[in-house]
């Protein structure tokens, strides 16, 4: 926030709020979890993303290739394809506010058809490319992307059902990969849209997927998608996630704000899901965090995620699996297990970056997605 630039922000000591100590003990807790979970091992997988938290540290310096105009795809041990860009984007303000609209549709549904309304916001010209966030989260995080992606695409970042300022869904209609995949075609069609590109993080990304399977889509990138994990993976995730929601919505606003204007309670607050919580900013991180807690289709998500694999090939358009290399919350080495599974697809290792990967490196997070949309002409 302006407020804050130039001048240092007082770190919130853990007895400045009675909630502060509980938010620090539940990232302290989500953060054992991944201590634990990362040393499970992966049946029928290859380890090439198993590398320990100190060899992390020392290819720290590919992060800053990227943002030179290198990076790699690859899948197990080799490399599939090394690009080199001429010059690297900016990426823009992730504060920067737009303007968000909303569509009612009608969708069909086990109960029949039903109509939902859901928010979205819309810039930039060209071929369309649809951008889907992950759960508990909302559009505004790929602010940070928006604005480069516009530049050669017509842009629409929407709230998923039941998440942001989208409507829930009727009462009854499930929220699996059945029901929402359409609902997202649907979406398209009013929006003037056919076919678009996809680019999804986590519950994002495998939607995502599942139009690409269902031909919804003419390219998918998929940011850590979720549904390629193990039953123990799925049960780490769903444990963390709900610890998060519950954190959320035990803070009052006045404790929330407060946390948010310093990088310690933003790393307690989102740590989970950026490598580098600190650089959000303080309204970015109030607003997310809000969006957590209202999300009102969270726990019908989530059941419904229960029982999800993702095991069908996505044949016939490009496809591109990318995974940050400091994810806590999908460990890296499921994106082996979507190689396995999607044999055409490129594996994109995103070095330095979390689970939600366009706010820690905007710049090769939208190259990322920009060379799998070119790949479709």
């Amino acid at each position: 926030m302006p407020a804050t630039i130039g001048r240092r922000i007082p770190l919130v000591k853990t007895n400045a709020h009675p909630f502060a100590g509980q938010i620090g003990h539940m990232h302290q807790a989500v953060h054992g979890m991944f201590a634990r979970t990362t040393e499970d091992t992966v049946e029928g997988a290859t380890e090439s993303a198993t590398e320990d938290t100190s060899k992390d540290a020392a290819k720290d310096g590919a992060r800053e290739k990227a943002r030179r105009g290198d990076y790699r795809a690859v899948t197990g041990r080799e490399t599939l394809l090394t690009i080199r860009l001429t010059q690297a984007p900016k990426p823009p303000d992730p504060t920067r506010s737009s303007m968000t609209a909303t569509v009612s549709f009608t969708i069909d549904s086990p109960l029949g058809p039903r109509t939902i309304t859901a928010a979205y916001e819309r810039k930039g010209a060209g071929e369309p490319l649809l951008l889907l966030h992950g759960i508990g989260h909302h559009l505004q995080a790929w602010h940070p992307v928006a604005d480069i992606l516009a530049a050669e695409y017509d842009v629409i970042a929407v709230d998923l059902p039941g998440f942001g300022l989208s409507e829930p869904f009727p009462h009854g209609v499930p929220y699996d990969l059945d029901t929402v995949a359409p609902a997202l075609g649907a979406l398209c069609t009013a929006l003037g849209i056919e076919r678009p590109h996809v680019a999804g993080n986590s519950l994002g990304g495998l939607l995502g997927l599942e139009m690409g399977r269902v031909g919804l889509a003419r390219s998918v990138t998929a940011l850590s998608p979720a549904g390629f994990w193990s039953e123990g993976e799925r049960r780490y995730a769903f444990t963390a996630l709900r610890a998060m929601r519950a954190g959320a919505t035990a803070l009052p606003d006045s404790a929330l704000e407060r946390l948010a204007r310093s990088a310690a309670g933003r790393t307690a607050l989102t740590g989970s899901i950026y490598a580098r919580p600190g650089r959000r900013s303080p309204a970015s991180v109030v607003a997310e965090t809000v969006a957590l807690r209202e999300a009102t289709g969270f726990e019908q998500t989530l059941a419904a995620g229960g029982s999800v694999r993702f095991t069908a090939d996505v044949p016939g358009l490009p496809v591109t699996i990318a995974w940050g290399s400091r994810d806590r919350l999908l460990l890296r080495r499921q994106g082996v297990r979507a190689k396995h599974t999607i044999p055409g697809a490129r594996l994109v290792r995103l070095s330095g970056c979390g689970h939600v990967p366009m706010n820690d490196d905007p710049a090769l997070v939208a190259r990322v997605i920009l060379d799998t949309t070119r790949l479709s002409r």
